[in-house]
């Protein structure tokens, strides 16, 4: 996809998608984190999708976790894996998006583990300054081994309630030292050794595989995993022929497959599914619509009595093969296979998926937080009609991007998530019978100058009979303009 020319400065991509994700740090005292925003941000599966002005720009691959991967298991919290894995506590919370709380972890979540220090725990009357004492350091030096904390000490110790109990004492080294034993029983999605293969098992399957399970008519991704006790991306690594974005649809009845492998089959690090994160929706054309239920994801629905992680989310919907999902009340994950016609981004409510430091996650949380696990994000639209194509463009009011090989979808996606606009179209302008430029065009008016036509005559080669009269698509994600265009 190449791109020309844009009019107008498109809105800084700051703006629009981080608010939404970065909102929980203005209101804590931990700014002073942001100095390690480099290492900590290869942590994050989250991009940009704006493209910068003069060029085309796609989302970078996903970073695989630099350390050690950890599957979040029942009565987990940031210090018991502090503890047994020497790190910090804070550092986990903030190493990893999909943990909410530090003492209410949601199971069968990856976790990337920080690197590894000497850590002490902290007690009820501890101080910047007892802390430096005992340990031989200054407090300049304390507070530069835990970021977290502020110059003048003030949310220290009382973070630790909400971050963990437990700081590093000596710089993180780089490295990890795995100090789990083999034999440890909260790795309960592995096996111990290795049985024989059935002589249904899927051909891509792990051979190191210890326990095997064979998928029966009218089964789907998520029983499997919740029957064996295994998560999504050890699953698809220890059986490549399942897709982890399309789970269900890759399994075959009949067929048996891999739902316990030992810890010899596979690294010990890879990479959960990536995600984008979109920002906050809900569903309506007025201010009093933010006091409706919210339609942005219509799909199937997973409320759960704890709060849910994005990771958790994610995994049940591409277990129903639905790429689109949200979190909405902390509680609740939708799914959908696009963003919904009337779908507004919230500018009124913050929409938390995570709620740190003590701060609650808004009002009712009606709005929903929408992820993909696909780019671009397919959106609902409707054509409005065939337009006549004059030299001016059929749409008014926003900025407009010459695409030459550009698809409606991207164009849809570029209009509704990044401008925010009501209409989009491609236009191609001609200039000579073989010279012409295909236009992505966002507005939120129709150019009164144009008339609409009626295509009464032939298609043309691609048998688009609006283009064979010379006239361009237009197209809304407003039901509104639905009939009065």
């Amino acid at each position: 996809m190449r791109l020309a020319r844009i009019r107008r400065n498109l809105r800084p991509s700051s703006q629009t998608f981080l608010t939404c994700f970065f909102s929980f740090i203005i209101y804590t005292p931990i700014l002073i984190w942001l100095g390690y925003y480099l290492n900590i941000t290869s942590y994050f599966q989250f991009h940009r999708i704006l493209p910068e002005k003069g060029q085309s720009r796609r989302p970078p691959p996903p970073v695989a976790c630099l350390s050690h991967v950890h599957i979040s298991t029942a009565n987990d919290t940031c210090d018991s894996l502090a503890l047994k894995y020497s790190v910090s506590s804070a550092e986990i919370f903030y190493n990893n998006p999909d943990i909410l709380q530090c003492y209410d972890m949601v199971e069968d979540v990856p976790i990337c583990l920080p690197f590894q220090c000497n850590t002490y725990q902290v007690k009820e009357n501890d101080t910047c300054t007892s802390v430096s004492e005992y340990l031989g350091i200054t407090i300049k030096d304390f507070i530069s081994l835990n970021p977290w904390i502020r110059d003048d000490c003030n949310d220290f110790p009382s973070g630790t309630i909400y971050l963990g109990k437990f700081v590093c004492t000596t710089p993180s080294d780089g490295h990890y030292n795995r100090t789990a034993s083999e034999s440890d029983s909260t790795d309960s999605s592995y096996a111990d050794e290795v049985i024989q293969r059935p002589e249904n098992a899927s051909p891509a399957a792990n051979q190191e595989c210890g326990r095997w399970y064979t998928v029966e008519k009218g089964d789907d991704c998520l029983s499997v995993l919740d029957q064996h006790d295994i998560s999504l991306s050890l699953f698809t690594a220890a059986n490549p022929s399942i897709s982890p974005r399309n789970c269900t649809t890759s399994l075959i009845p009949g067929q048996a497959y891999c739902v316990g492998p030992t810890k010899k089959a596979l690294p010990e690090s890879y990479p959960p599914p990536a995600y984008w994160r979109l920002g906050c929706y809900f569903s309506g054309n007025q201010i009093q619509d933010f006091h409706r239920p919210t339609l942005a994801l219509s799909g199937p629905r997973l409320r759960h009595i704890k709060p849910l992680s994005i990771s958790s989310c994610q995994a049940y919907c591409l277990s129903h093969s639905l790429p689109v999902f949200g979190l909405q009340n902390r509680d609740t994950c939708v799914c959908d296979d696009r963003l919904r016609m009337d779908s507004r981004r919230n500018e009124i409510w913050d929409c938390e998926s995570r709620c740190g430091y003590g701060e609650d996650c808004g009002p009712d949380q009606r709005p929903i937080e929408v992820f993909s696990s696909y780019q671009p994000l397919t959106i609902e639209y409707a054509n409005v009609g065939c337009f006549e194509s004059k030299e001016e463009y059929v749409l008014l009011g926003k900025d407009y991007l010459e695409w030459g090989n550009s698809t409606l979808e991207e164009c849809a996606n570029f209009c509704t998530v990044a401008l925010e606009t009501d209409y989009f179209a491609l236009q191609t302008k001609y200039y000579s019978p073989l010279e012409h430029d295909n236009f992505c065009i966002c507005g939120n008016q129709l150019n009164p100058s144009i008339k609409k036509l009626r295509i009464e005559k032939s298609a043309d080669e691609k048998g688009d009979v609006c283009r064979g009269k010379g006239g361009t698509h237009i197209y809304t994600t407003n039901s509104k303009y639905i009939e009065s265009s």
